[in-house]
């Protein structure tokens, strides 16, 4: 078979370049880095109805980590040559698409502070969460969802896709990327004194046994907000004009090369 590779060189730049590989008539989209990069090709591959390869060598890698996708390059190559095709669910929010974990609240504004920074990879995020974690006032929102409608004071509001977070931690446990719903989990501040415990548990894959994180199965859900939000997708800080956030899940819209 054959085969081309190419550099992207800014936001949205993998998109393109995925778009003209359709156009040459290419049978698998490979993304090569993070989550960012494979979101940006994912995109195509959707629209287009072929399997994506992914060799992940980003920052979090949350959707490699989740699919046992190593990151050895020669191991990683070896998959998708072996080519097992998985489909799996994707989601999206307002009309943004996201294949591991989206959010509202500090994870977004964490997004936005390490896009800025020269420092990459996990200082980078440490140092983000850092700074900005005790200055940042949690937000009111309210949610319908499951034919309810609740309201909450929270850090942060995920909607998660997947089991993993990057660098292997986990904001939702229990998600599976192959059941048609999203785990939306509501995360309250918690008390500095208890912050390193806490951080502890996403790590330990045991967040969902504090008292500060509460989560739901959903297949749609509105968050309704007081201002315009950041958002995340994928790692990615996105600023919205809409007060109102609509999430929801696809089932088994992405094909995926893994083990």
């Amino acid at each position: 078979y054959k085969t081309s590779y190419h550099i992207s060189k800014k936001s949205k730049h993998a998109t393109k370049i995925a778009n003209k590989a359709i156009e040459n008539g290419c049978d698998v989209i490979v993304a090569i880095g993070g989550d960012g990069t494979v979101n940006e090709i994912a995109t195509v591959a959707i629209k287009n109805n072929i399997p994506l390869g992914i060799i992940p060598i980003g920052s979090g890698n949350g959707l490699g980590n989740y699919l046992k996708i190593p990151q050895d390059i020669a191991e990683s190559i070896n998959i998708i040559n072996k080519y097992k095709v998985k489909f799996i669910d994707v989601g999206y929010i307002n009309d943004y698409l996201f294949v591991n974990v989206a959010g509202v609240g500090f994870d977004a504004e964490v997004a936005k502070a390490y896009s800025k920074l020269s420092i990459r990879g996990f200082a980078g995020y440490f140092h983000s969460t850092v700074l900005n974690y005790i200055p940042y006032k949690s937000k009111k929102y309210k949610i319908r969802f499951n034919n309810q409608v609740i309201a909450r004071k929270a850090l942060l509001i995920s909607f998660a896709n997947s089991g993993q977070y990057g660098y292997n931690t986990s904001i939702a446990p229990e998600a599976e990327i192959d059941d048609g719903l999203i785990d939306m989990c509501i995360m309250d501040k918690v008390p500095p004194f208890l912050v390193p415990f806490v951080v502890s548990q996403f790590f330990t894959k045991t967040i969902d046994h504090t008292p500060y994180h509460e989560s739901y199965k959903i297949s749609e859900a509105f968050v309704y907000l007081n201002s315009e939000p950041v958002i995340h997708v994928d790692g990615e800080p996105i600023k919205l004009p809409d007060k109102i956030l609509h999430v929801r899940a696809v089932p088994q819209a992405l094909q995926v090369i893994c083990p």
